[in-house]
């Protein structure tokens, strides 16, 4: 496949919230994102896969969310590391420095951070009415 053909797929960044809630609800997360948007790239923090990590270690319902969130996303995914010292840090900022040269979507289920990214012009996808997957309409896809 020709390298500018990659360029030009935008690129999905995942929160640790949306996963989590697409194992909970039992959402196709990916196949939902490209359904709706065609080929794109995944990518998630390293940040997020730390905090998606110490999840797993707890007890009850969040830290079993988690485990199956390890499983079932984080193999499938590229991480990059930001630097940043949490994983809201790190999405916001990885989101605005891959937005200057392609098209960039956060997912995420955290209504703090999708309010974060709205501010600075970031696309947004979010879960609505449980199974769904929505994108931001007051941020145009084009």
């Amino acid at each position: 496949m020709e390298t500018s053909r990659i360029r030009d797929r935008p690129v999905v960044i995942l929160d640790t919230s949306v996963m989590m809630y697409a194992i909970q609800e039992r959402v196709d997360l990916l196949e939902g994102i490209k359904e709706m948007l065609g080929n794109v790239d995944f990518l998630v923090t390293e940040e997020v896969v730390k905090e998606i990590s110490e999840l797993s270690r707890g007890r009850g319902k969040k830290g079993e969310l988690a485990r199956v969130s390890e499983k079932v996303y984080l193999s499938k995914i590229d991480t990059i590391s930001t630097g940043e010292k949490s994983a809201d840090l790190s999405i916001l900022s990885l989101s605005e420095n891959i937005s200057r040269e392609r098209r960039v979507f956060v997912a995420t289920a955290d209504m703090k951070l999708k309010k974060e990214l709205r501010n600075r012009g970031i696309s947004v996808i979010f879960p609505r009415n449980r199974k769904k997957l929505e994108l931001d309409p007051q941020i145009p896809i084009g």
